[in-house]
C-alpha cells in the first residue's frame, strides 16, 4: 500500500470520527435541552400548584405522558444516527473486501 493511501485512509477516518463526534455533540444537547424542559415545567408550574388527591394523581399522569412525548423524538433521532453510523460502517467494510478481491485475483 503506498505512501498515499495510507494519508487518505487516516483523512477520511478523522472526517468520520469528527462527524461522529458533531452528531455525539447535538444528540448530547437535545438530551440537555429535554432535561431541562422537565425540571423547567416540574419546578416552575407544578411544584408552585401544590396539588393533592386526584387533581395531583392526573396532573402527575400528564406529567409522565408529556415526559414520553417529549424524549420520544430525541431517542429516535439518536436511534437514527446510531443506524446512519452502522450503515455507513457497514457499507465501508463492503468496499474493502470488494477491493481485496480484486487484489487477489490479479
Amino acid at each position: 500500500m503506498s505512501e498515499t493511501n495510507d494519508w487518505v485512509g487516516l483523512k477520511n477516518t478523522l472526517g468520520l470520527f469528527a462527524i461522529w463526534a458533531v452528531v455525539s455533540i447535538i444528540n448530547s444537547l437535545f438530551l440537555a435541552l429535554w432535561i431541562s424542559v422537565q425540571w423547567l415545567v416540574s419546578s416552575r408550574v407544578i411544584t408552585p400548584l401544590r396539588p393533592t388527591g386526584i387533581p395531583s394523581l392526573v396532573l402527575s399522569m400528564f406529567q409522565v405522558l408529556f415526559a414520553i412525548s417529549t424524549l420520544a423524538p430525541v431517542i429516535i433521532t439518536i436511534y437514527r444516527d446510531i443506524r446512519i453510523m452502522l450503515l455507513r460502517t457497514q457499507r465501508s467494510i463492503r468496499r474493502e473486501i470488494e477491493v481485496g478481491e480484486v487484489h487477489e485475483s490479479d
